[in-house]
């Protein structure tokens, strides 16, 4: 029994060890493909968080802008008629969007923050990201 056991336990030990040797020819082909695109890769990174960061903050400072100016429009109406149906609503939209209007502005501060560093310290910015693949 023990010898028919050892003859099926053969094949498998043969067909791992090929495996093994596959694999391992497969990462030692790779790693010079690795070496050689490692700059490109970083360039990407940096390019694509330089896009995002610029992004972010125009995306934000478009939000702040565009809800100042409501605010400023609903303080005009409720400046402009008092005495109106419709002023206390426009006063409530004008206190909800200039807090809309402050967060964004807020959001823009830690946007820039945060977009500062793949422009200033751009290995610093790679490792980070890098550090979120591992």
């Amino acid at each position: 029994m023990k010898a028919e056991l050892q003859s099926q336990v053969d094949p498998v030990k043969e067909r791992l060890i090929e495996s093994l040797d596959k694999i391992q020819q497969w990462v030692e082909s790779t790693e010079e493909f690795v070496i050689e695109q490692a700059p490109l890769v970083a360039q990407e990174i940096l390019r694509m968080g330089r896009i995002q960061s610029v992004y972010e903050v125009v995306a934000w400072a478009l939000v702040a802008v565009v809800s100042f100016f409501v605010c400023r429009k609903c303080i005009r109406s409720v400046t402009a008629d008092p005495d109106s149906d419709a002023a206390p609503f426009y006063g409530v939209g004008a206190v909800l969007i200039g807090l809309v209007s402050g967060a964004a502005s807020f959001a823009v501060l830690c946007s820039i923050q945060s977009a500062l560093t793949p422009w200033f310290a751009p290995r610093l910015y790679i490792l980070q990201e890098i550090g979120k693949l591992l």
